[in-house]
C-alpha cells in the first residue's frame, strides 16, 4: 500500500466505532455514524470507492441495503456513473 492509502485508511477505521454485544451477545457491531458525520473521513471514503468504480470499469452503481445506499449516490457521482 501506498503511503496516500494508508493514511486514508487509518482515517477510516479510526471513524468506525465498534459496538460490542450488539444487537445481541458477541456480536461486534460497526457503528459508521463517525465517519459519515466527518466530511474529511467522507469525501476520502466516497472518493476511494468511486476510484475502484472506475478502475474496474463500472456503469452502475447499486445501494442494496441502508448503509450502501448512503454511500452509493455520492460515489457515483464522484465517480460519473449511473445510480
Amino acid at each position: 500500500m501506498t503511503s496516500t492509502t494508508e493514511s486514508t485508511r487509518e482515517l477510516l477505521l479510526s471513524r468506525i466505532r465498534d459496538v460490542a454485544d450488539y444487537p445481541k451477545p458477541g456480536v461486534v457491531f460497526k457503528d459508521i455514524t463517525p465517519l459519515l458525520a466527518d466530511p474529511v473521513a467522507f469525501t476520502a471514503l466516497t472518493d476511494a470507492l468511486a476510484e475502484l468504480c472506475v478502475r474496474h470499469g463500472a456503469t452502475k452503481i447499486v445501494g442494496l441495503e441502508a448503509r450502501g445506499f448512503i454511500l452509493a449516490a455520492p460515489v457515483a457521482v464522484r465517480a460519473g456513473i449511473g445510480f
